[in-house]
């Protein structure tokens, strides 16, 4: 009964675009970032850009220059 109505939660709030996947914070966001840039076509002055946000951020301990094949 309650794994229903669980259930039918989730559907009303994935209609909704309101529902969160429980999974979705488990990826952490240097990898997530790195897949996003991987997936990009980008001209190199970008490339160094994006690069250059990332470890400014505090986040890019990550990313080293030229991870993407440009070097700074």
């Amino acid at each position: 009964m309650a794994a229903e109505r669980h259930g039918a939660a989730m559907e009303t709030d994935r209609e909704r675009g309101e529902y969160i996947d429980p999974n979705a914070g488990k990826v952490r966001f240097e990898v997530a970032a790195e897949r996003w840039l991987a997936s990009r076509v980008v001209d190199p002055a970008s490339a160094i850009k994006y690069e250059s946000s990332l470890r400014l951020s505090g986040r890019g301990r990550l990313w080293t220059p030229g991870w993407l094949g440009f070097s700074l």
